[in-house]
C-alpha cells in the first residue's frame, strides 16, 4: 500500500469515528451504482478491498476526507 492511500484510510478512519451514530447510516458514495452508507464504507475501507480504495480515491477528490 502507498503512503497516500494509508493516510486517506486514517483521515476516513478519523472521519468516522467523529460522526455521531445516526448519520453512520447515510449515503456518502456511489462507487458502480452501488450506494455505500458510512458504515458500509467504514467495512470496505478496514478489509482494504478494491471498492474501499476506490470510495477513498472519491472521498479525497470530494475533499470530505
Amino acid at each position: 500500500m502507498s503512503d497516500e492511500v494509508e493516510a486517506a484510510r486514517a483521515d476516513f478512519v478519523n472521519k468516522f469515528a467523529a460522526l455521531p451514530g445516526p448519520l453512520r447510516n447515510e449515503i456518502v458514495v456511489v462507487i458502480g451504482g452501488t450506494p455505500y452508507s458510512w458504515g458500509a464504507a467504514y467495512l470496505e475501507v478496514s478489509q482494504k478491498t478494491k471498492t474501499g480504495d476506490e470510495i477513498l480515491k472519491v472521498l479525497k477528490g470530494l475533499k470530505i476526507i
